[in-house]
């Protein structure tokens, strides 16, 4: 007999990978001819009207309550508005697949982040797992851009600033927002992260409306669509259902497709044996992040 929770657990987490392993080629087809903040801010206004209408008719509340309020400016600011401009300006100058990579540290963010926040104790094995995933990421950088320009760096620290942001966010919801809906968290605080970066990208960006390619305004549709409502709300309810640490394989396996599409699209992709060797160990590093050393009547007690 299927269980159906089981079951719908493991749909929702093959669509986040889907979703969020085509969000990366496609934000660089994106910002190809839109300005990074620019692209941002119309993707989250091409996905609010989606979001208010999945909210009525699911007779969802979205404004928050009095108590909500700090959440809610916390996921403008933090989760939208600064991650995703970073996001954005970081992937002009790296190619998406490694963009994806680095973003895929979220495993050890989350580890530290559950750690301060939620008190999850790091044992040895995950200390260690932490150190070899680093080395290998280093490495991979590395052999992707054999000599680092300032700008190659500048995107590094970018997605690494995303990257740390969104996983103390993820951590945050599952210590503070369980009691918040999927639909409720992402609506107010993503229309307003458009529009604030809208008059943003007004101020800040060269914007020139006759060189828009076609192609960078389907980029963005698809993101606000697919990858910010279906995507989002994806990752929300597994979020509530599982341990921030468990669901954080995603970001170890979503890279896979972001790299596959990057090597496809992207002719500066270096996918090679030494490439997979690196990302294999970081694989196992990964693995060792969730050794748990708890004797078992202990961890059933935790959980």
């Amino acid at each position: 007999m299927i269980n159906i929770d089981k079951f719908k657990i493991a749909f929702l987490f093959l669509i986040v990978c889907l979703a969020w392993g085509t969000t990366w080629i496609t934000i660089k087809f994106s910002v190809e001819s839109i300005p990074p903040i620019l692209s941002s801010a119309l993707r989250f206004i091409v996905a609010f009207p989606a979001f208010l209408f999945l909210a009525k008719i699911t007779h969802t509340k979205i404004f928050p309550k009095p108590e909500e309020i700090r959440f809610y400016c916390i996921a403008t600011v933090f989760y939208y508005s600064l991650p995703y401009a970073l996001i954005n300006y970081g992937e002009l100058y790296l190619t998406s697949g490694l963009a994806a990579l680095i973003f895929s540290t979220m495993p050890i963010l989350i580890l530290i982040f559950s750690h301060f926040l939620l008190k999850e104790k790091i044992n040895i094995f995950q200390v260690m797992g932490i150190l070899i995933g680093l080395i290998g990421f280093y490495f991979i950088i590395k052999i992707q851009h054999k000599e680092l320009g300032f700008q190659n760096i500048i995107g590094i620290i970018a997605l690494f600033a995303a990257a740390i942001m969104h996983a103390g966010y993820y951590v945050y919801v599952k210590k503070s927002g369980a009691s918040v809906s999927s639909i409720a968290m992402n609506t107010i605080p993503l229309g307003l992260a458009g529009i604030g970066l809208l008059v943003t990208s007004l101020f800040f960006e060269s914007i020139n409306i006759n060189q828009i390619s076609t192609k960078s305004i389907l980029a963005t549709v698809y993101l606000g669509i697919f990858a910010s409502v279906i995507g989002f709300i994806a990752y929300f309810e597994l979020l509530k259902k599982i341990s921030p640490i468990v669901i954080s394989f995603v970001f170890l396996i979503f890279p896979v497709f972001a790299i596959i599409f990057s090597s496809m699209f992207e002719s500066a992709s270096n996918i090679n044996f030494e490439f997979i060797l690196y990302f294999i160990v970081i694989l196992f590093g990964f693995i060792m992040t969730k050794i748990n050393t708890k004797p078992k009547e202990e961890h059933d007690k935790d959980n």
